[in-house]
């Protein structure tokens, strides 16, 4: 047992070092996304105002400094620019639509 202690490790091939969690990983991911901010999961209420006054409700799903995404239960489709209201993440801010599907929608601020 002493001899392994001081026998000189070899080192392992990158790919097989990320996969037992010895090396840390690329920072982007299969998907390409390399964001600027980490994303935090949330489950908090908000609500949206549109330009013209229409109020939309949904779910904030995950958020961070630069945006977030929000989770519809009745297929809502967001004008281009909101105001977003989650107070339980301290969220009061304009925000822009970047993208949108059928029950989700990814915000920007601005």
């Amino acid at each position: 047992m002493i001899v392994f202690m001081f026998q000189k490790q070899r080192k392992l091939p990158d790919r097989l070092q990320r996969v037992l969690g010895k090396a840390p990983a690329n920072t982007e991911t299969a998907s390409g996304d390399n964001r600027i901010f980490n994303r935090r999961r949330s489950f908090s209420q908000c609500k949206m105002v549109g330009p013209t006054g229409e109020l939309f409700e949904g779910i904030v799903v995950d958020h961070s400094k630069s945006g977030l995404r929000i989770r519809f239960q009745n297929h809502s489709r967001l004008p281009r620019y909101v105001r977003v209201r989650a107070p339980l993440l301290g969220v009061n801010r304009d925000a822009e639509v970047v993208w949108q599907d059928k029950s989700d929608a990814g915000l920007t601020y601005y």
